[in-house]
């Protein structure tokens, strides 16, 4: 699995955004026509645990220990600061990986929660937990010496669930609306 993150992180910018675009128009496909149907469900449980797994193993079980613990970057976008005054333009592409990491938590995660609910209860509820999962993954990485835990990380992962759940109540409003047509 480290092969395939390695490979997909190194992918050029616009690669990443047209695997994005493309898996975003598959879920819209393959949620137009089974929306509804009893597998939908169970499916969108698997894949969102599916996601759940990659992102703690790509995050936490896959990192070495090191020696030191880093203290903590606690300035929020701190990254750009850094990229702004001639640093590591490379911070940018981390902050785009950031946010699409947690791309599906958004949009998969809408897609469990109660129909019910109003789309903003949702969207809410997905960025806060989103929010909490980077925290934590954060607070992980810290405590136990497996990467520089930052917020900016927590702003990006926030934003990409962001995304995601608007683009899939999006998706269901549209949904919605055809279906009334």
């Amino acid at each position: 699995m480290q092969i395939i993150f390695h490979w997909f992180y190194c992918l050029p910018i616009l690669n990443i955004v047209a695997l994005l675009l493309t898996g975003t128009v598959l879920y819209i496909i393959l949620r137009k026509y089974t929306c509804g149907k009893r597998y939908w469900f169970p499916f969108s449980v698997i894949v969102f645990c599916a996601w759940i797994f990659v992102v703690f193993y790509g995050t936490i079980l896959n990192r070495p220990v090191s020696d030191e613990i880093m203290k903590p970057i606690i300035k929020p976008f701190y990254s750009y600061y850094i990229v702004f005054t001639g640093g590591e333009k490379e911070l940018l592409r981390e902050n785009f990986m950031n946010i699409i990491l947690f791309y599906p938590a958004g949009l998969l995660a809408c897609e469990l929660l109660p129909k019910s609910w109003n789309r903003v209860k949702r969207i809410v509820l997905v960025v806060c937990l989103s929010a909490l999962m980077s925290l934590g993954i954060e607070f992980f990485q810290f405590r136990f010496a497996l990467g520089q835990a930052e917020v900016d990380d927590i702003i990006h992962n926030t934003l990409g669930a962001l995304i995601g759940a608007f683009i899939c109540q999006l998706n269901a409003s549209f949904s919605a609306q055809s279906a009334v047509k």
